[in-house]
């Protein structure tokens, strides 16, 4: 009996050894896989200029620019809440609204109009508009793939002239950086896409028990990004630079993002389309899909005056019954009705 307990105890101190040791080279790991490195050189390039990150559903597209927004810990702006700080702004305040006639644009949304904002803007007919940001705060544009599409570059240029031209000035006019993420590049409104300062895409992501590792390229140019270049391993100094003169600086690197640092709704824009369900309806009510492991994220501050939630009225304090109670009723009814099971046929008797 006394053998046992030894060798129980045993066990317990080599358990105990392992776990002290790990926890002590956690740090030590850390650095050997570049993890402080890579944070830095994320910060730089998102503090820099206009980034675009692209990957497929599932990749980590908002995990990054939720790391990013940690690792810079500051105020900024964005279309969803990603943590505490943001706060909830629509794309089109990115408009720079001193360049246009606003009642020629709503009447004559053409060729022509457009053409007065670049010649005023060429002959300096410039009407300094009211100001809508804060300084040194950064925009971050979550699936702008959806908002700002490609197919409808003809519209967006009639709809919203300016902001194509705040894209590249955006630091001039507020010290701030205009960011997208999106599955796929071509998606993007074309003028947005061709003015930006850097590219990721994200190829795939390794989940652990503790973080999800993201393996990313980096590209310099958007031709690089369309073509699908991959980084050239070698080291022969001669041919990475021609390969950096042909395609731009394209390099890979593994960016390691800690679960419990992540405190964004993963279903937060389909909450936007979509009406929330009663209680009792569970299994066609949407899951949530907290990141942040054992926490709560912290409420998004909005500039609408009042908190805005689902199934609130913005204007009154009480919840919207009223136009959700017949399509309430009609879906209770509808999945009674498929609930109950046909009655079986009667077979004939021979």
């Amino acid at each position: 009996m006394l053998y046992i307990l030894f060798v129980l105890g045993g066990l317990l101190l080599v358990v105990f050894l392992i776990l002290l040791v790990v926890k002590l080279l956690k740090p030590a790991i850390l650095t050997l896989d570049n993890y402080d490195e890579n944070n830095a050189w994320l910060r730089d390039i998102f503090k820099a200029g206009n980034m675009i990150v692209v990957g497929k559903k599932g990749k980590g597209k908002d995990v990054l620019f939720n790391h990013v927004i940690n690792l810079l810990d500051e105020e900024h702006y964005a279309n969803m809440p990603y943590n505490g700080m943001t706060e909830i702004r629509p794309i089109s305040d990115l408009e720079l609204p001193g360049l246009i006639d606003t009642d020629a644009l709503e009447n004559e949304k053409n060729a022509a109009t457009r053409g007065a904002i670049f010649k005023n803007l060429m002959a300096g007919n410039i009407t300094p508009s009211e100001r809508k940001f804060a300084p040194n705060r950064n925009f971050y544009i979550s699936d702008a793939g959806v908002f700002l599409p490609s197919h409808f570059d003809k519209l967006l240029d009639e709809l919203f002239p300016t902001l194509p031209i705040h894209f590249p000035l955006s630091r001039q006019t507020y010290q701030m950086c205009i960011h997208c993420n999106l599955q796929m590049y071509g998606r993007l409104w074309k003028k947005l896409r061709e003015q930006a300062d850097g590219y990721i895409f994200i190829r795939r992501n390794k989940k652990r028990k503790e973080w999800i590792e993201l393996e990313v390229i980096f590209y310099e140019d958007h031709k690089a990004v369309e073509s699908g270049v991959r980084p050239l391993k070698s080291r022969d100094p001669e041919k990475l630079a021609a390969h950096e003169a042909r395609y731009g600086i394209v390099e890979q690197r593994f960016i390691k993002v800690f679960w419990a640092d992540l405190q964004y709704d993963t279903h937060y824009l389909g909450k936007q389309f979509l009406q929330e369900l009663p209680e009792q309806n569970q299994d066609m009510r949407m899951p949530l899909m907290w990141h942040c492991r054992g926490g709560h994220r912290p409420p998004a501050r909005r500039i609408y005056g009042t908190e805005r939630t689902m199934g609130v009225n913005p204007n009154t304090q009480n919840p919207t019954e009223s136009k959700t109670e017949s399509a309430t009723s009609d879906m209770e009814k509808n999945l009674e009705t498929s609930q109950q099971q046909p009655p079986m046929p009667q077979l004939p008797t021979l």
